[in-house]
C-alpha cells in the first residue's frame, strides 16, 4: 500500500543533529499525508496540466510510521468494493 516501497523494503535514514530516524515515502493519497502535504497535493491536483497520479514525498519519522501503516490498512479495509483493490495511496 505504501507507494514507494519496493517489495516492502524502505530505507531508514538517520536524522540530523539528534533528530529521529525517518523514511521517505512517495504517497498520493491525501488522507494519509501530513496536513501541509495534503493541502499541497490537492493544490497540485487542481492544476489541469498536472498528472492525475501525482504523488508527494513525505518524510515520516519512525515513531509515526506505524500509525501511517495502520491508517493505510484501515483505508484499505473500508474500500467500497472488497473484491477490487483500492487505489494505491
Amino acid at each position: 500500500m505504501i507507494y514507494s516501497a519496493s517489495h516492502g523494503i524502505v530505507r531508514v535514514q538517520e536524522g540530523e543533529k539528534g533528530q529521529e530516524r525517518f523514511v521517505s515515502l512517495l504517497i498520493r493519497n491525501p488522507d494519509i499525508l501530513s496536513p501541509a502535504s495534503a493541502a499541497r497535493l490537492r493544490e497540485m491536483q487542481r492544476d489541469p496540466s498536472g498528472s492525475p497520479d501525482l504523488a508527494l514525498t513525505e518524510r515520516v519519522g519512525m515513531s509515526a510510521l506505524k500509525a501511517l501503516v495502520d491508517r493505510t490498512l484501515n483505508l484499505k479495509r473500508k474500500a467500497p468494493d472488497a473484491s477490487r483493490k483500492p487505489s494505491v495511496p
